[in-house]
């Protein structure tokens, strides 16, 4: 949830259903706004289908993309913007 904050983004977090004895996964897929408020959760155990409709608006970076991986990280963001003008069209 500290990660769709810190991005300003919605997070997908998906994870097989535990095991009854608690070895392996842990469960609990998930959906979360970017304000780090959980919109949709699956249980432990069951094996369940989280599904949400989200309301998808243009990113605004709140850092610049610097370090290692800002290239990368901006190639990504470049693709983004093709992609919504696309659908805009």
């Amino acid at each position: 949830m500290a990660r769709a904050v810190e991005n300003g983004m919605v997070l997908v977090q998906s994870n097989a259903p535990a095991n009854p004895d608690l070895t392996g996964s842990h469960g609990q897929s998930r959906i979360v706004a970017s304000d780090g408020n959980i919109l949709k959760e699956a249980s432990f155990f069951g094996e369940e289908t989280v599904i949400e409709t989200l309301a998808i608006k243009p990113a605004r970076l709140k850092r610049p993309l610097d370090g290692l991986l800002g290239d990368w990280w901006q190639r990504g963001v470049d693709l983004m913007m093709i992609n919504r003008h696309r659908q805009l069209e």
